[in-house]
């Protein structure tokens, strides 16, 4: 837990959003790593700032969620990530797809009932 502090506190004085994005995500991090996700997952709301519309981020934590099955947050920063895919062309693809296959993981496919089997009538004999 201090060391995921010491990398928000880094992060958050740190004047390069690469750098920030680095920082912020080791500190996240080191909070997996102590297998507390759903304390990582909060951390990481509450010191995201600026990183909320950055596609590796976003991804980061969306994969996060799903291993701490918080299917609702994993939801939120998928959709998150198709919405920033709108605004730049450029990670469109990429941030679509993987907000898309978050979402088919999160949502299950339904599938039509096979067709109704006819049975024999019952016959004691």
């Amino acid at each position: 837990r201090k060391a995921a502090a010491l990398y928000f506190a880094a992060a958050e004085r740190s004047r390069s959003r690469d750098e920030r994005r680095e920082l912020f995500l080791r500190g996240v991090g080191a909070l997996q790593a102590g297998d507390l996700l759903a304390e990582a997952l909060d951390a990481a709301d509450r010191h995201l700032g600026d990183l909320a519309d950055d596609d590796r981020t976003l991804m980061a934590l969306a994969r996060l969620a799903l291993a701490a099955n918080d299917n609702a947050r994993a939801q939120r920063y998928a959709r998150a990530l198709m919405r920033m895919g709108a605004r730049a062309p450029s990670h469109a693809s990429r941030a679509a797809s993987l907000a898309l296959a978050l979402l088919d993981r999160l949502i299950p496919s339904a599938h039509a009932a096979d067709p109704a089997v006819t049975l024999r009538p019952y016959d004691p004999e």
